[in-house]
């Protein structure tokens, strides 16, 4: 059954025939604004419910005043008041079929809701350099790092010294890195190594004043 994914926090509802569209922020005013919408047609509401924590979708029923959580015996039609199953099977609405509700429901208001996928945060990484013998130590130190930092944001991190890059500079630039340090390397006979790693807690960043 496909109704409004909930993993997605925003959404879009288009109203069809005023080309309106109304952005909402989660599918909880999805809710509000579709029994807005019902009500001002019907005097029962739909109600959108929570599916199981492990489904990401809502099931979508009726209800009115009489509305009951405790039907009697096993019978899931006792969920539903009598008033409102009359009003919504007198409209074409097939109470028994969730999925079916939800389609007709659009189909009755000329609506499309529309679920905004959420972007996720761009990456961040921290880049240094390992090294082999302490010829690698002083060229690391004396050009290898200057020479990133006209480039590069450098910061301290779990007090040691590293550069920062974006993920647009880390997909761009790892490449060059690797073969500008693969050249110095052969060059004076040495093993610098730069690492790359994603930030996962930017707590951990201190700014540096002064190299």
């Amino acid at each position: 059954m496909k109704t409004i994914n909930q993993s997605n926090k925003k959404y879009e509802i288009h109203h069809l025939d005023t080309n309106e569209i109304f952005p909402v922020e989660d599918a909880y005013e999805v809710v509000e604004h579709l029994r807005a919408l019902s009500f001002s047609e019907n005097q029962w509401t739909p109600l959108l419910e929570e599916g199981d924590e492990d489904e990401d979708e809502f099931t979508m029923f009726v209800h009115s005043e009489s509305f009951s959580t405790e039907p009697e015996g096993d019978d899931e039609e006792g969920f539903y008041s009598e008033e409102g199953e009359a009003e919504w099977t007198n409209k074409g609405y097939d109470l028994h079929d969730d999925e079916q509700f939800w389609t007709r429901f659009q189909q009755e208001f000329r609506i499309k809701v529309i679920s905004i996928p959420e972007v996720p945060e761009p990456k961040k990484y921290i880049m240094f350099f390992s090294y082999d013998m302490p010829l690698a130590s002083y060229l690391k130190y004396r050009y290898i790092l200057p020479m990133f930092d006209q480039i590069l944001e450098r910061a301290k991190y779990d007090e040691d010294m590293v550069h920062l890059l974006t993920e647009r500079q880390f997909n761009e630039n790892k490449e060059m890195i690797y073969k500008l340090t693969e050249a110095i390397n052969h060059l004076f006979e040495i093993a610098l190594h730069p690492e790359f790693e994603t930030i996962e807690d930017e707590s951990r960043i201190k700014e540096v004043q002064d190299f």
